[in-house]
């Protein structure tokens, strides 16, 4: 049997579990004794690079829906842990956990079903699975610093390390998720076909979004001057565009009045504050998505009453990017953030990029600005940034 532990802490929620060999005992951490130098570790993704469903079936209907996935597989795993290799399996599981973080039903399917694969193979393994969209998903290494703490990396103990994964970036992968984890950690990466099998891939594996794509980018938009008079600018852009990092950046040194809803409180009370500057002379931002023009109109509004020019800047950061500034900005810890806001949830995301209305003349704007993504940032967010976080 598997001993299993469900951490819930401030990055996030994951599965652990330790499936010992017949006759052993489950070790208390550090999993590894320190003796073992350079300890190494053979990293796996499991469905469709372990396992697979016996059905076809996309996620598994119940405990016994899984099989090999290729008769090799077994073998292959038993030789690597007699190889004096520790076996780890990795793997995103977003179903394992409620809307509110606690540990769902679902959890306990794959509890059993990762009890009949252990048993089977009859050898040492360590679990992880991440739970949700946090840091301990793939490529994000939060996993890999509780693997630090479970197997005592810099305590004496050399790693030497690779992962296996389907997650490669090739055209036919779900994913990039699994060679992005390993380049965020410094290790080699083969897939399935390669390590067991011995056949190079089919397909190159590659990226399905690299952040470095957008190192550099030119940025379009840009205010130098001081307005005259007062104006109302409106930012529109999903979530992760780089709309307040650019009133910071650009328009904050102006003098422009930061209006935001998410931290005044209310749209109603957004909008009083917003008159209030608007009529003593100061420019406004409206620093929020402001994806339709039913949300911009609201704020179109004030413009007439208030004798004030009107301008729609519209970030034109491809949604991937955006997931992955979301990302880092939640996830990237205080370095790249200082305002401490939750991942943006996937689906919303989704739904808001389906609906998005780029602003137009017609609306009643008095001019639309289309403004590119450019990094600017130390060298050290730099670093942090141009990990893969999605």
């Amino acid at each position: 049997m598997i001993s299993w532990t469900f951490i819930q802490d401030t990055n996030g929620t994951l599965l652990k579990g330790r499936h010992m060999q017949h006759g052993e005992n489950t070790p208390n951490s550090p999993i590894i004794p320190f003796s073992q130098t350079p300890l190494k570790i053979a990293i796996f993704d499991l469905d469709s690079t372990l396992i697979t469903t016996a059905n076809g079936n996309l996620h598994a209907l119940s405990p016994t829906d899984w099989k090999w996935w290729h008769p090799s597989v077994p073998n292959v795993l038993r030789s690597t842990v007699n190889c004096n290799q520790e076996l780890v399996i990795v793997t995103n599981q977003d179903r394992l956990t409620t809307a509110d973080g606690a540990e769902a039903a679902e959890s306990f399917l794959f509890k059993e079903k990762m009890d009949a694969v252990c048993h089977e193979l009859g050898i040492k393994i360590t679990i992880y699975a991440a739970c949700a969209n946090d840091r301990y998903r793939k490529p994000r290494m939060g996993v890999w610093d509780v693997m630090a703490k479970d197997f005592g990396f810099g305590k004496g103990v050399n790693v030497e390390a690779y992962l296996v994964g389907d997650g490669a970036g090739r055209k036919s992968d779900h994913s990039d998720s699994d060679v992005h984890f390993a380049e965020n950690l410094g290790i080699d990466f083969s897939t399935p076909e390669e390590f067991f099998l011995g056949e190079k891939s089919k397909e190159e594996v590659g990226h399905k979004f690299d952040p470095k794509w957008y190192l550099p980018a030119d940025l379009g938009g840009t205010l130098n001057y001081k307005p005259n008079q007062a104006e109302l600018v409106i930012l529109v852009g999903l979530p992760g565009a780089g709309k307040t990092t650019y009133y910071r950046n650009f328009l904050q040194p102006l003098g422009y009045e930061r209006i935001n809803e998410h931290d005044i409180g209310s749209l109603d009370e957004c909008f009083r504050i917003a008159e209030q500057f608007l009529v003593s002379g100061k420019s406004v931002v409206v620093d929020d998505i402001n994806t339709t023009s039913s949300l911009r109109n609201q704020w179109l509004s004030l413009a007439p009453k208030n004798n004030v020019q009107t301008y729609a800047y519209n970030f034109t950061a491809p949604s991937d990017l955006c997931l992955h500034n979301d990302s880092v900005r939640a996830l990237g810890g205080s370095l790249m953030s200082a305002e401490c806001r939750p991942i943006f949830a996937r689906i919303p995301f989704r739904r808001l990029q389906k609906n998005v209305q780029k602003p137009e003349i017609d609306e009643g704007i008095g001019k639309v600005l289309d403004v590119d993504f450019e990094w600017k940032g130390s060298d050290d967010q730099l670093e942090t940034w141009k990990k893969h976080w999605l």
